[in-house]
């Protein structure tokens, strides 16, 4: 049975709590232990689940000696109990309400067994004359109590069931016996009773040891069977006064405090039975509080008590829950102090106005103060579990705290609400103001920077808080996050290469990139996240402050309950790094500035050279180049960029395929071209890769490459990269002679299987798959046919990369498919003219498994397979084709990096074919 929140249903649940002074009064109970173990014993242990103070009469006969008053444990001892024989003792105990656990019966200090008083009730509307119990251990002797008339028996072919027979007894007669166990000294656990009339099953009904384990006093027990629960016994259980919820599997006992180590009911506990016919799997089990632990109820004047939910009142003295304090709560409030329900959904801790977890008189003093006036009270509660050590309330002030950048506006405003604020108020479309970001400056690699501010949701808005910031150089963030309320915070990038966000594309409804999957800050738990990607120095970017606990937050927290504080620690780690070796070829281009790049800038220049010497040298094979590029600005502010073309000159009479190999200190991008006749106009790029800073050596297989022909690498970075000492490159290359030999990939596509290839964003669109409007559409998806342990139809399709409006684009193939009964892999068989990558998955939320081809045209002559393992027989999965590094098991080939340039459909290369075969 999986589990199930209780918070919707016991909100309405208004339990009186007792006062603290009665939970250390004392009880008594009497006892009458009987002797069934076949032979004389010379001790017998009582076990309870609280502490016994003590026995009358204080010698209890034949025993004279009593050990280990005062404890949960007391042994009588001194004297011999004949077999049959029973003992009488009344024992307090300190509790208001207690229980006897087991009896534990010795020879000679030597535990020889233990005995259990069950005890339960008539399931509703049934006369039965028989009842089947079952334990957890052999019974070897039992003691009928009660009713009149009964006998019992061991039963022959199940030595844990113990079978009673009587006469007919109807709803109300209880049945009550004592079991005992020789050889097992803890407690008995009780299976379940079954009702039977003349052998016939006419119910059944399960014991619940109602006992309050937790280490504080609990208001709530809710019950959780296997089946409907129709009656209880006692009805209601004592102490609790009320019992809710009858009929359904989840009951709930109200109206009374538990306090740690007392039971529930009499003698063993509690009895659930139901009107249906006996189960033998039926069973139920307790939990304390309300439908939830305890946790810590923080105050704003600096109290914190454990308590449960509904015994944390969000405003003291407020009992009926109107945001006031006034005569209209005198009414409920004398309702709840006196044990009745007070205002259905209105937690009984508003009454709690001393804030000492419980309800009593001694509220009544501070209710009136409230009500005369005083100054409110503002609780919060932090969730199951929580301890008062993580009672923060959030205080911007505190100087331990280290804030750089306390927030500008006061709670209420909303100054800094970044695309959420529009120039004009009264008009929701007028453009985003651009002044209403918090500036952050350029954040310090060497010291946090911490913002500390306030939120607020209530009364159908809330407020959202936007900062702008820039990076001194490339780096990665990490951050922490603290707040009063549940909070999403993370910072803002407009698109998937990091740049920066701006007010005209982004505001408008463009794309943001974020963490918005990060753990959200929740009521002063500490949140830390830290991202390993990098980041390009630079340009401005905005981090973002929101209340959200997975969904949007409207309401719940104003600013008059003063829990609204957040702090967010920020993080910046410069990534820095030099590729290059001391023994390195150098670029030989001293700087790159404007009056430095005119060595190698190739077609990016009008004066540009496309060799690295005076000497007009190709690279040689096998040889590290250390190179550098940058960023800088011209005197009129226009960002210049530097360019570096580098030539390679192969030779032969075979295609060749060359092996790069290549690590960058900033975002760079590298290309291939060939330049006919020097003559740029002329130039055609073959190939492709985009790399993070700082990231591991990289190793590029090119397309097949003419004989005898000049190639040039184009190096430039992707992102702002001052001309420093992290602004280098480092590379090397070498022909890779292959099996098959390289050859010319041909890959032919019917323009009536897949669209045609796509070269703006208007293009013909039939497979949009997980980017469509509708991505549950099964129209939006190619249907591929997969074969049964044989390769299905072929399918052939294109995909590119174009602009947009808004950026770069690429154009992603998606399809589904069903993978065949009692077949549990997929193997895909396919080639393409570039670099693929597939990934396969059960729906658009899962990430699903990459494999692909890193290189193109491999496999050209028999197609390369790739295969997926431990699906599932009949599941429907959905697939896509991306232009990217093949994030495979082939050599070569990296961890998954999906590309949005390189691929126009004037490069010819578009092309792909797959087919799918379906095995065990």
């Amino acid at each position: 049975m999986g589990h199930r929140s209780f918070g919707a249903v016991v909100g309405v649940i208004v339990p009186l709590a007792l006062s603290a002074g009665m939970l250390q009064a004392e009880t008594t109970i009497e006892i009458h232990p009987t002797n069934l173990t076949g032979g004389n014993v010379n001790d017998v242990e009582i076990h309870s689940l609280s502490a016994i103070t003590g026995i009358n009469p204080p010698t209890v006969p034949p025993f004279t000696i009593t050990n280990g008053v005062g404890t949960n444990t007391v042994t009588l001892s001194g004297g011999t109990l004949a077999n049959g024989a029973s003992i009488t003792a009344t024992l307090t105990l300190l509790k208001n309400k207690a229980t006897i656990s087991h009896y534990s019966w010795t020879v000679n200090g030597t535990v020889i067994g233990s005995s259990i008083v069950t005890y339960s009730g008539v399931p509703i509307g049934k006369t039965p004359n028989d009842c089947h119990i079952k334990v957890d251990w052999n019974i070897t002797a039992f003691k009928v109590v009660e009713p009149p008339g009964w006998t019992a028996a061991i039963n022959p072919t199940n030595p844990k069931q113990l079978d009673l027979t009587g006469p007919q007894i109807t709803q109300g007669t209880n049945v009550k016996v004592e079991i005992y166990v020789w050889g097992h000294a803890g407690p008995i656990k009780v299976g379940n009773f079954t009702w039977t009339l003349d052998g016939a099953t006419v119910g059944s009904s399960a014991p619940v040891l109602c006992w309050n384990y937790t280490e504080t006093a609990q208001h709530t027990a809710v019950l959780v069977a296997t089946r409907s629960i129709t009656a209880i016994t006692p009805n209601p259980p004592l102490p609790f006064t009320n019992v809710q919820g009858l009929g359904t599997n989840f009951v709930y006992l109200t109206g009374a405090t538990i306090p740690p180590g007392d039971g529930v009911g009499d003698e063993q506990g509690i009895v659930q039975a139901e009107t249906d016919p006996g189960d033998p799997n039926f069973a139920v089990f307790v939990q304390w509080g309300s439908g939830e632990p305890p946790g810590a109820c923080c105050y704003d004047n600096g109290i914190c008590v454990e308590v449960t939910a509904e015994m944390c009142g969000t405003m003291l003295g407020d009992v009926n829950c109107d945001d006031v304090i006034d005569f209209d709560d005198i009414n409920p409030f004398v309702a709840v102090l006196s044990g009745a329900p007070g205002i259905p959904g209105c937690p009984s801790g508003q009454a709690d106005c001393d804030q000492n977890g419980f309800v009593d008189f001694d509220d009544i003093n501070p209710f009136v103060a409230f009500i005369s006036g005083g100054a409110p009270v503002h609780g919060m509660w932090l969730g199951p579990n929580t301890t008062c050590d993580l009672c923060c309330k959030l205080d911007c002030n505190d100087p331990n705290y280290g804030v750089t950048h306390p927030e500008i506006e006061q709670c209420g405003q909303d100054l800094n609400g970044g695309c959420n604020s529009n120039i004009d108020p009264n008009d929701p479309n007028s453009p985003p103001d651009p002044n209403a970001w918090e500036d952050l400056g350029i954040l310090d690699p060497n010291n946090p920077t911490v913002i500390c501010g306030t939120l607020w949701a209530d009364n159908g808005v809330r407020d959202t808080d936007w900062y702008k910031f820039g990076l001194p150089i490339q780096g990665t963030l990490s951050w922490e996050t603290q707040s009063d309320i549940p909070l999403l915070s993370t910072p803002v990038f407009a698109n998937g290469n990091l740049g920066a966000p701006t007010i005209a594309a982004n505001c408008g409804g463009g794309p943001l990139w974020g963490y918005w999957n990060s753990p959200r800050a929740y009521l002063c738990t500490l949140g830390v996240i830290a991202p390993t990607d990098v980041f390009p120095g630079g340009p401005t970017y905005w981090w973002i402050a929101f209340p959200d606990s997975g969904s949007a937050i409207f309401y719940g927290y104003p600013c008059a309950n003063n829990w609204v504080n957040y702090r967010i620690t920020i993080t910046n780690v410069s990534l820095v790094c030099d590729p290059c070796l001391q023994t390195d070829r150098q670029e030989g281009e001293t700087e790159c500035l404007p009056t430095g790049d005119v060595f190698n800038s190739g077609c990016d220049s009008t004066n540009g050279t496309f060799h690295i010497d005076p000497n007009n040298a190709p690279l040689l094979p096998a040889t590290y180049y250390c190179g550098k590029s940058g960023t800088w600005a011209d005197p009129n502010g226009n960002t210049l960029v530097d360019y570096d073309w580098w030539k390679i000159v192969l030779s032969g009479t075979v295609k060749k395929r060359l092996l790069i190999q290549m690590r960058a200190a900033f975002n760079m991008q590298w290309e291939l071209y060939s330049v006919p006749g020097d003559v740029c106009a002329n130039k055609v790029r073959l190939d492709y890769y985009e790399f993070g800073a700082c990231e591991a050596n990289v190793s590029i297989y090119t397309t097949c490459l003419d004989p005898n022909a000049t190639y040039y690498m184009r190096i430039l970075p992707t992102s702002t990269v001052d001309c420093t000492q992290w602004n280098k490159y480092r590379f090397q290359y070498s022909v890779v002679t292959e099996a098959p030999a390289c050859t010319t990939c041909s890959v032919v596509c019917s323009t009536t299987l897949d669209n045609p290839c796509q070269s703006d964003p208007n293009g013909a669109e039939t497979n949009m798959g997980c980017n469509a409007s509708d991505p549950n559409a099964a129209g939006n998806y190619m249907a591929y046919v997969a074969g049964n342990n044989t390769y299905g139809a072929k399918y052939c399709g294109r995909t590119s990369t174009f602009t947009t409006t808004s950026g770069a684009s690429v154009d992603l193939d998606w399809f589904r498919y069903t993978q065949l009964p009692a077949r549990t892999k997929l193997v895909i068989r396919g080639k393409a003219m570039f670099r693929m990558s597939i990934n396969i998955a059960l729906s658009c939320a899962d990430a699903g498994v990459t494999h692909g081809w890193d290189r193109p045209c491999k496999g050209t002559t028999t197609s390369a397979t790739q295969l997926w393992t431990l699906l599932t027989p009949g599941a429907t999965y959905t697939g896509v084709v991306i232009y990217g590094n093949g994030g495979g098991d082939g050599t070569g080939e990296q961890p998954l990096k999906q590309f949005f340039f390189g691929l126009p459909c004037s490069d010819n290369r578009n092309n792909y074919e797959l087919e799918l075969q379906c095995q065990t």
